[in-house]
């Protein structure tokens, strides 16, 4: 079975891409959800981490980008190897 759409059927597909331009290590984030709902925002991880959205995914969405973008900090800060894609999917909670 072969991958048509980034949008799931159940839960939800994260995609971060890393943004060279970026000042810092910036990401694009996407959420994909069922029916064709994308959310899309930014992160800045810079010591911390900071998240804009042009529109706010479900909140368990969130939490987890969240706990997943503290993990890549703390993992990648020393030495800057960040990712350059990371793709996830996860069910609601």
């Amino acid at each position: 079975m072969a991958l048509t759409s980034l949008h799931p059927e159940y839960g939800a597909r994260l995609v971060l891409e890393r943004d060279p331009a970026e000042a810092g290590v910036g990401h694009q984030l996407r959420v994909y959800e069922p029916e064709d709902v994308l959310h899309e925002g930014r992160a800045l991880l810079d010591g911390a981490f900071a998240l804009t959205w042009v529109s706010t995914p479900p909140e368990w969405a969130v939490t987890f980008l969240e706990r997943l973008l503290a993990g890549l900090a703390k993992k990648h800060a020393e030495d800057g190897s960040f990712p350059r894609k990371l793709t996830r999917w996860r069910e609601p909670r």
